[in-house]
C-alpha cells in the first residue's frame, strides 16, 4: 500500500507498506516513510526511513555451476558443501579459504534499516548537483564468498548470511549540459560495509595473524570490511546526440577502488594487502541509430582497455565488442 499527499505546495509526503508472506519463512511487514521539500525553485531536500526483507533466491540455495569459459563455480548453500566434496575427489581444489564444514547452513531472510537524506541543486543552466548521505542496518545479510581456490587458479563461490551489518557512505552526482546535444555526468561513492561483530572482537583484542613467526593482533583499522566493496568509486558518463547520420554515442568509465576478496592467513577477514583485489578502471562505448523508426542499431566496445584479474575478477573476461539489433512492435 502506499499514499501521497501534499500539505504544503513546497512539502510532499510519501508513506508506504508492504506485506512479504513466504512459504519457507516468516511473514514480514515492511513500513517506509519519505518526505521531499522544495523551499526554493532551484533547491529540493529528501529523506526517507524505511524497512526492507528479502528472502533467499532460488540461485542462493539450489545453484550448481561453472562457467564453462572462465572456470569459476558458484553453488547455492543446499549444494555447497556436496560440491566442494565432488571437486576435491576429482583434485580441482587448491586451496580452501574456509572449512567446508562450516558451510551449508540454511540461509535466513535478510530484513534491514534504511536511513538517507540529501539535496537537489540547479546550479546553473542545466547543471544539477544531487549529495545523499545514507545509513543501514542488515540482519542476516545474503553474500557471495569466495571459499576455495581451483587448480585451474579460479575460484569456487556461495552464499552466506552475515549476522550484523552496516553500510554508510555518500553519494555524490553532478550533471552537465554543456550544449543541447551534450550530456555529461560525473559520480562519486564513498563506503563503509563492515561486520559489528568482527569490530567488536577486533575491540576486546581477541584477532590475530601470523607474521614473520609470530602471532600479531590485528586493530579494527587493519579490517577491510565486507569483501567486494571499494570504499571509493568514481563514475563518468558521455552522451552526444548530435553526431553525422543521426548516431548517437555514450561513453562510460567507472574507476574502481582496491576492495577485499578472500581471507587468505586464516583470521576470518580481510587485512592484509595480498586479500585484496587492486584498483580498477574500466570503459565501455556505444553507438547507436534508430531506423525507421522502430529499428535501433547498436555497436560498441566493453572494457576498451582489456583489464582482466583472471583469479579474484572472473566475472570480466576482456575486451568484448558487440553488435545489437532492437526491434520495437
Amino acid at each position: 500500500m502506499q499514499d501521497e499527499w501534499s500539505p504544503l505546495a513546497s512539502l510532499d509526503v510519501t508513506g508506504s507498506l508492504r506485506l512479504d508472506g513466504n512459504s519457507d519463512y516468516a511473514s514480514r511487514l515492511s513500513p517506509k516513510m519519505a518526505v521531499r521539500y522544495a523551499p526554493f525553485d532551484r533547491v529540493s531536500f529528501h529523506a526517507s526511513v524505511g524497512s526492507g526483507y528479502k528472502a533467499p533466491a532460488f540461485r542462493q540455495l539450489y545453484l550448481n555451476f561453472t562457467n564453462p569459459q572462465a572456470g569459476y563455480s558458484v553453488f547455492g548453500t543446499t549444494e555447497a558443501q556436496r560440491g566442494l566434496q565432488q571437486f576435491e575427489e576429482q583434485g580441482q581444489i587448491d586451496t580452501f579459504f574456509r572449512d567446508p564444514s562450516t558451510l551449508g547452513e540454511p540461509l535466513a531472510p535478510e530484513t534491514s534499516w534504511a536511513f538517507n537524506a540529501g539535496f537537489t541543486a540547479s546550479l546553473w543552466g542545466d547543471a544539477t548537483l544531487r549529495l545523499d548521505a545514507y545509513h543501514n542496518e542488515v540482519d542476516n545479510l545474503i553474500d557471495a564468498e569466495a571459499v576455495a581456490r581451483k587448480t585451474n587458479g579460479q575460484s569456487v563461490f556461495t552464499y552466506v548470511n552475515r549476522n550484523e551489518i552496516y553500510t554508510r557512505g555518500v553519494e555524490a552526482r553532478l550533471t552537465l549540459r554543456p550544449t543541447s546535444a551534450l550530456r555529461v555526468q560525473l559520480g562519486y561513492d564513498y563506503q563503509e560495509a563492515k561486520d559489528r561483530q568482527v569490530l567488536d572482537e577486533l575491540e576486546a583484542g581477541d584477532v590475530y595473524r601470523r607474521e614473520n613467526g609470530r602471532d600479531v593482533q590485528v586493530s579494527p583499522d587493519d579490517y577491510a570490511g565486507l569483501p567486494g566493496r571499494p570504499a571509493h568509486t568514481g563514475t563518468v558518463q558521455l552522451r552526444h546526440m548530435a553526431l553525422p547520420f543521426g548516431l548517437t554515442a555514450n561513453v562510460q568509465g567507472t574507476l574502481r577502488g582496491r576492495a577485499g576478496y578472500a581471507d587468505r592467513n586464516g583470521n576470518g577477514i580481510v587485512d592484509v594487502d595480498r586479500e585484496y583485489v587492486e584498483a580498477r578502471t574500466r570503459w565501455d562505448v556505444t553507438v547507436s541509430k534508430t531506423l525507421l523508426d522502430d529499428y535501433t542499431l547498436r555497436l560498441g566496445g566493453e572494457n576498451l582497455f582489456d583489464y582482466t584479474n583472471p583469479r579474484r575478477v572472473p566475472s570480466i573476461p576482456g575486451r568484448t565488442w558487440f553488435a545489437e539489433l532492437q526491434a520495437q512492435f
